[in-house]
């Protein structure tokens, strides 16, 4: 993960949903979106999770493809004097 994701990440409020407990919360590893106070409420809290979890770590997944893509393609910046290098471009 980048370090934009994780200024993104940064972001999201660390506090349990159910009692918004602060100390000692976990994230969800799958989907990274939502923090646990305990195990087992993130068990208990499993079947209602599923479905938002899978989408958001399929986003997620998406998300970090496309940007690796946008950062490894070359030329995407123009050169430092653009009027001088150039010339018949614009």
């Amino acid at each position: 993960m980048n370090a934009d994701v994780g200024k993104l990440n940064s972001l999201v409020a660390r506090v349990y949903k159910l009692c918004h407990n602060k100390d000692g919360v976990f994230r969800y590893s799958a989907c990274q979106a939502v923090y646990y106070y305990r195990r087992d409420y993130q068990t208990k809290d499993r079947a209602d999770h599923k479905t938002p979890c899978k989408v958001i770590k399929k986003a997620r997944l998406r998300y970090e493809l496309e940007e690796k893509k946008l950062r490894d393609t070359p030329g995407d910046f123009p050169t430092e004097n653009i009027f001088k290098d150039n010339v018949g471009y614009f």
